[in-house]
């Protein structure tokens, strides 16, 4: 069976952007051209461009909607048909290639009026064509020899086109059409770009992280940018925007930067500027897709930019120094505490400086705080001051012993305000404040020592939440009539915290606390860190899926962090919500930023005195200001909410830096992160591990953290169902994540990595075994250690409990195990050999080096992958840095090795190889992914466009197969469908079951037509525990409309049908006008039986066979399981064997397989149905089945008197006969169907002296007649043992 490869998701990194309109918008990401609607903020239509090329640049036809694009060496012409502001399509009209790499593509004109093409190209030469065949028009060659890394041109008339050429040599070069070159000037390193401006100057930016505009008075450079810059483009009036490696795009007037739009952590490759020029687009390396609003003034770089006020001298003489104390900001005028004791208001339009108040108390010491409306001052006699309004209006109370320490104050509601104190004994107050009322409450903190440096209360007033400078979050549950009215002090007892949780920030400052309109806290800290915390009353639901690193439980409150995002390297000191948007206030570096925390996007910037000094940022509906203490001044600004527009993100990126590390989750998993389907976990160099999802037209981010130190060089999915996922890499760091409905947490830690082991990396990671509670995983080691470490689930801990060496560094790693029981770990290392290690797994786990196979490659193994064939011989295939594939089959009984076949498989290292089936997947550095049958011939091979592809996996799941089951009555309803129905036909289990049959079949067959094929044997037949099994072929309808051709191999049981379908989406869709089906029992195995009952009857008839044939008879039974990950499933203790899946559903015919009702098997463990020699058997079936979605067979036996009543005598196990079965299984979303079908009863096996069952394996009666459940679902021509009729090919 060939395998084909077709591109499902795409996320490359965006290379080239322009206006196709004011309205549309073109981005090429890899190859393909998407168009997108700007102002809807909606994705329209793509189309391939190219296919082995990612396309370098787009011309925008300056008339009507066409576009030129060109990548390598190729180039076409695309016209975008638009309606109703909708993309129909994208239509090619001629393409060509050039002998040269194409630098640059322009339209212009001849004199006649038609559209030609020119394109320069990277040797200098210009060539024209034609738009309309790509016909040869003219060609003119360079006088002085060049190589070009950049180009642009100037001009529509042919006669008036002007190229610039920027070249590897640092060199700008201008000319016309068949004239000589003039060279404008140089870099220090190699031209990326060059742009002609309005002005008749040319800007060029280059490897010298330098904007360079050559224009009549010479040139300027332009220095900002703190790594390569890639781009340019003119906006007029003076501005120009560049892009760069350092993630940024600079908005220039003059030599000053006037804005800087970060976009990525690497590389903006591209930008474009709208027509009306009031917008610039860019792409970035992480393939995200931006429209900046230009608006300058959002960053400010130097102080004279701000308002600067001086403080007014005191009168008369002052003994001591006059400056400030502190101030509050509001948003007609800022109250100021002068050193002296003077209070004093500032109106900002008047610019004049009123007294307010003085008073010796103040001359010293004083803190202050405020928000629009309210001003608040702690002295030091422990007395609070209140301002309100505008006005000189004060209020007084002394709420502390001594002096206050800290003051924060917050607006509730119209005019009602939150105040909060703490003194120097650490006692803290909270007012509540209205124009004419104060109330006060004591909040009690957990120690004495505990210094608050933030608080906040919820929405609803039900939580209060305190934050410390020792880096503690404290929940308190508000008591009604905690408030008591100021004038009568802090009488009673005050509120008592119900969850603490300290060093939620580690030991850095809480500096933050805000909750959103949902009741969530987020708190930010001087670590950087915005953390979400979720509140409750009382235990989580969901408690058990909580890592205990996010949980805390106190005696009145539960909290667990449900969201963590590393903001910013400085402190994060302000938190507010506008609306649904949360704002950060960060320093770094002594600026002052305003951040957009979800977005993480920058606001404003600008520069100021440092996140340690007196500051404030005022945030309203319509305007921000910011203001902030700068020696004896007042440095202010403010700016309105429409000049900090947000941009449009038209497409979100995922990353631009390398990803070393991908597992690829799966539709049939069905794992979901904030009700999106998850595709694959991604890590890399920046330390990220990152969730994907199906966006709109791609691959988006839905959950993003970070805990590793540096660059996460492997990543392994325990199993889907357990959601756990494993990341490794420098810094010897393994981590454990649990992928959960709300995001991505982090499941357990190692222990802290020794001072010795900080500089080496792990390589690689391979789970060996898992259970429920225990993971068992390989590590690679770059020191040429070979680890196993040991996750408990449960206790939430990672534990090395074993280790090997092989004296150099190990790449990579696999693990098998065999039906014997064994565990082998396979790895590759350095010097291209491959080492096989046994697990023990008696007493302690030991890994023990058994075999040692050198020369496999010539150096370099840099990937593994392995299965067990039916001879229990291990299968396994690497990759090297030498280019080839070797495939190694290992004898385990003589661990020998059997053969060996080496291919020289690509034109690079081979960076990854896994086995699909029996075939191979292989991925290299020269972008190609191949496959390769198992005697390594090509059976497929495709350009990934990906540069430098570092990781490779593959879903092992057979994705265009369901179980379903539905009734045997007229309607045929669906009872249960499995998750795979998603892949095969596009539709989700809801919406499919209670449907009939018959909704979802292309041909109208009709109800007696299916029940005319159930009920073969006789029209008035009751018998409804004969074994009939049938296969069939049929189209059914996918959700989007077409047709999907599908096998249906059925089992008629006693109430109801179980199905196993098959999807052929590859094989054309035909019509049967007549349902065929092929009845698969006994001796009838060579009938064709058409839709006609009477039909049927009749060849029956024919063939000599009545229609009540006892060889047609067969006991088999039905049983769905609950979900795996319920109750243990791999008991090797007999004793245990109350543990496994409890029984779901069970047919009524399963009476024939054991002495047992089938009403008391429901929610009975299915493993005390179970033989206790094939308990180990069982459960291994069962933990494969966790780990796929395929169809499983497998052979086992089952007690034929199990103990099902408590209370009843257990028979004895020597006279509990054995009934064997044969079970076709699969692992679905809502547990596991079994199809049981016996084969025969025996005697209960002997033991031996060691007590130990003496069993053999488990054969079919040949006498029987059937064919086998493993044979009916195969669709391999070669390996299939079922009638060639059934084939596919």
């Amino acid at each position: 069976m060939s395998l084909g490869l077709e591109l499902r998701h795409r996320r490359l990194p965006g290379s080239a952007v322009a206006f196709v309109s004011d309205r549309l918008l073109a981005a090429a990401n890899g190859g393909s051209l998407a168009i997108y609607d700007v102002p809807a903020q909606a994705h329209m239509c793509s189309h391939a461009a190219f296919d082995h090329a990612r396309i370098h640049g787009i011309a925008a036809h300056p008339a009507d909607t066409r576009v030129l694009v060109f990548g390598a060496k190729c180039w076409t012409v695309l016209r975008i048909h638009a309606a109703d502001r909708q993309c129909v399509r994208i239509e090619r009209l001629c393409s060509g290639a050039r002998s040269d790499w194409i630098k640059a593509a322009h339209w212009v004109q001849d004199r006649s009026g038609r559209w030609l093409v020119a394109l320069a190209l990277a040797h200098g030469q210009i060539h024209v064509l034609s738009a309309d065949d790509g016909s040869a028009h003219s060609e003119d060659a360079c006088s002085e020899p060049c190589i070009a890394y950049a180009a642009a041109f100037s001009g529509r008339a042919l006669d008036d086109l002007r190229v610039c050429v920027g070249t590897v040599f640092g060199d700008v070069l201008v000319r016309r059409v068949h004239a000589a070159p003039a060279r404008v000037g140089g870099h220090d390193g190699a031209v990326f770009g060059v742009a002609f401006l309005d002005n008749g100057a040319i800007a060029s930016v280059s490897d010298d992280r330098a904007v360079r505009v050559w224009g009549a008075g010479g040139d300027t450079a332009l220095f900002g940018h703190r790594a390569r810059v890639w781009a340019c483009v003119d906006l007029g009036g003076g501005l120009l925007v560049s892009a760069s490696e350092d993630g940024t795009c600079r908005l220039w007037r003059g030599a000053e930067t006037v804005d800087v739009w970060a976009q990525c952590a690497k590389n903006v490759w591209a930008v474009a500027a709208s027509p009306d020029r009031r917008a610039v687009a860019a792409v970035g390396g992480d393939g995200s897709l931006c429209v900046w609003p230009v608006r300058a003034g959002r960053r400010v770089e130097t102080l004279d930019e701000l308002q600067g006020v001086a403080l007014p001298e005191p009168n008369g003489e002052s003994r001591v120094p006059e400056f400030t104390r502190g101030f509050a900001l509001g948003w007609d005028a800022a109250l100021l505490v002068s050193n002296s004791g003077r209070v004093l208001r500032y109106e900002y339009e008047r610019a004049a400086w009123l007294p307010v108040w003085e008073d010796p108390v103040l001359r010293g010491y004083a803190m202050v705080a405020g928000c629009a409306g309210l001003a608040a001052v702690g002295m030091r006699d422990g007395s609070l001051v209140l301002f309100l309004g505008d006005s000189n209006q004060r209020r007084r109370a002394q709420l502390h012993a001594d002096a206050v320490r800290w003051v924060s104050v917050a607006p509730r509601n119209a005019g009602v305000f939150d105040v909060f104190t703490a003194g120097e004994d650490g006692q803290v107050v909270w007012s509540r404040v209205t124009a004419d009322s104060w109330h006060v409450a004591r909040v009690e903190l957990p120690s004495a020592r505990t210094r608050v440096a933030s608080a906040a209360v919820s929405g609803d007033g039900q939580w209060l939440a305190v934050g410390s400078a020792t880096g503690g979050v404290y929940v308190y549950a508000v008591s009604a009539g905690c408030f008591a009215p100021a004038a009568l002090g802090l009488a009673g007892g005050g509120l008592h915290a119900a969850c603490a949780w300290t060093q939620a920030h580690g030991r850095q400052t809480v500096s933050a606390l805000a909750f959103d309109s949902d009741g969530l806290l987020v708190s930010g800290g001087r670590d950087g860190h915005v953390r979400t915390f979720r509140i409750l009353a009382e235990s989580p639901a969901d408690a058990d899926q909580v890592p205990a690193s996010s949980l805390r439980q106190g005696t009145g409150a539960w909290l667990y962090v449900t969201r963590d995002v590393q903001l910013s390297s400085g402190w994060v000191e302000h938190l507010r919500f506008s609306g649904a948007t949360l704002f950060a206030v960060t320093f770094f570096r002594k600026r002052l930023l305003l951040v957009d925390v979800w977005a993480q996007r920058v606001v404003l910037s600008t520069v100021c005195a440092g996140g340690a000094k007196q500051w404030q940022v005022l945030l309203g509906a319509h305007a921000v200001r910011v203001g902030f203490m700068k020696r004896t001044q007042l440095m202010t600004r403010s700016w309105p909410m429409r000049a900090l527009a947000e941009p449009v993100w038209l497409d979100r990126g995922v990353s631009s830096v390398d990803l070393r590390a991908a597992v690829l989750l799966g539709d049939t998993a069905d794992i979901r992160v904030n009700g999106r389907m998850c595709l694959a976990v991604v890590a890399g160099e920046d330390g990220h591990v990152r969730v994907l999802s199906d966006a709109a037209h791609g691959v988006g981010v839905v959950a993003d953290v970070r805990r590793h130190r540096s660059a996460v060089r492997c990543l392994r999915l325990v199993s889907a169902r357990s959601r756990l996922v494993l990341s490794a890499g420098a810094g010897s760091e393994l981590r454990c994540w649990r992928i959960a409905d709300s995001g991505l947490v982090e499941w357990a830690q190692p222990p802290p990595v020794a001072a010795d082991r900080a500089d080496l990396r792990i390589m690689d990671l391979a789970v060996v075994d898992e259970t429920p509670d225990i993971v068992r995983v390989a590590a690679a080691c770059s020191d040429g250690a070979v680890e196993l470490w040991q996750l408990d689930v449960k206790q939430q801990q990672l534990v090395c409990i074993a280790r090997g060496a092989v004296g150099c560094c190990v790449f990579s790693a696999a693990a098998v195990n065999t039906s014997d029981g064994r565990l082998w770990v396979l790895t590759g290392s350095s010097d291209g050999q491959i080492c096989v290690w046994g697990i023990s797994q008696t007493g302690s786990a030991d890994l023990e080096l058994v075999l040692k196979l050198s020369g496999v490659h010539q150096s370099g193994a840099n990937t593994l992958d392995a299965f067990v064939d039916t001879r229990n011989c291990i299968t396994v295939a690497s990759g090297g840095d030498d280019c080839q594939i070797a495939v190694t089959v290992i004898d385990t009984h003589t661990m020998s090795v059997v053969s060996q076949t080496r291919t020289l498989a690509h034109a690079a290292a081979v960076q990854g190889v896994c086995f699909i089936d029996n075939q191979i997947c292989s991925v290299s550095t020269d972008q190609r992914l191949a496959i390769w049958s198992p005697d390594m011939e090509l059976q497929c091979m495709v350009v990934t466009q990906v540069a430098d592809p570092s990781a490779l996996d593959v879903q092992r799941t057979n994705a265009g197969a369901f179980i379903g089951i539905h009734t045997r009555t007229r309607d045929m309803k669906l009872l249960f469908i499995s998750g795979g129905t998603r892949n095969a036909t596009g539709f989700t289990p809801s919406d499919v079951v209670d449907k009939c049959v018959e909704d979802f079949v292309v041909e109208d067959y009709g109800a007696d037509d299916f029940m005319g094929m159930y009920d073969l044997r006789s029209a008035n037949s009751t018998d409804d525990d004969d074994a009939s099994a049938y296969c069939w072929f049929t189209n059914l309808r996918h959700a989007q409309g077409m047709s999907v051709l599908h096998r249906i191999v059925s089992f008629k049981l006693d109430n109801c049908v179980i199905f196993i379908a098959t999807a052929f989406p590859e094989l054309p869709c035909t019509s049967h006008r007549e349902l065929e089906v092929q009845v698969l029992d006994g001796q009838m195995s060579c009938l064709n039986a058409t839709r006609k009952r009477k039909a049927c009857e009749k060849l029956l008839k024919q063939c000599g066979q009545p229609t009540g044939d006892s060889r047609c008879r067969q006991a088999k039974a039905a049983l769905v399981l609950e979900h795996p990950d319920s109750s243990e499933f791999e008991p090797p203790d007999p004793r245990r064997r109350t543990a496994g899946p409890l029984i779901a559903f069970v047919t009524g015919s399963v009476g024939q397989l054991v002495d047992a009702d089938p009403s008391d098997l429901f929610h009975f463990p299915f493993m005390r149905l179970v033989a206790p020699e094939h308990l180990v058997l069982v459960g291994r079936f069962f933990a494969r089945l966790n780990n796929t979605a395929k169809v499983l067979f497998e052979k086992f036996s089952l007690l034929q008197r199990p103990h099902v009543i408590e209370g009843d005598v257990e028979v004895r196990d020597v006279e509990n006969n054995r009934v064997h079965v044969e079970c076709l299984a699969s692992a679905v979303d809502d547990g596991v169907v079994l199809l049981i079908r016996k084969l025969r009863v025996n005697s209960a096996p002997q033991r031996d002296n060691y007590a130990s069952y003496i069993h053999h394996g488990i054969n079919t009666d040949d006498q029987d007649g059937f064919v086998s459940l493993s044979e009916l679902i195969s669709s391999d021509g070669e390996t299939s043992a079922a009638p060639d009729w059934s084939r596919l090919s």
